[in-house]
């Protein structure tokens, strides 16, 4: 089962972006898939980790240990990564 603080700060996520919704939107998943991962009844997966944190730029490590900053340094000082991270997936 996923880590009860990993669903927490999956929950802050939500809050953050106004919704289960609207964070869905944001990332281009289903609202469901959220739900089961804020309700515990799917794991939290490296393709939700991967898009909270290329995407919407949320730091791996505050996001899966908890620690550090919850938002990535060059997010916070406006050096962004537009590169689709599921580009290396396609074929």
């Amino acid at each position: 089962m996923t880590d009860d603080a990993i669903v927490k700060r999956m929950k802050v996520i939500v809050k953050d972006h106004g919704g289960q919704l609207a964070l869905a939107n944001a990332i281009g998943v289903d609202q469901g898939f959220i739900s089961k991962i804020v309700n515990q009844k799917q794991e939290m997966s490296y393709y939700l980790i991967r898009k909270l944190c290329f995407q919407l730029k949320y730091s791996p490590e505050w996001l899966i240990l908890g620690t550090g900053d919850k938002k990535d340094q060059q997010a916070r000082i406006g050096q962004t990564d537009h590169r689709d991270p599921d580009a290396a997936y396609r074929s």
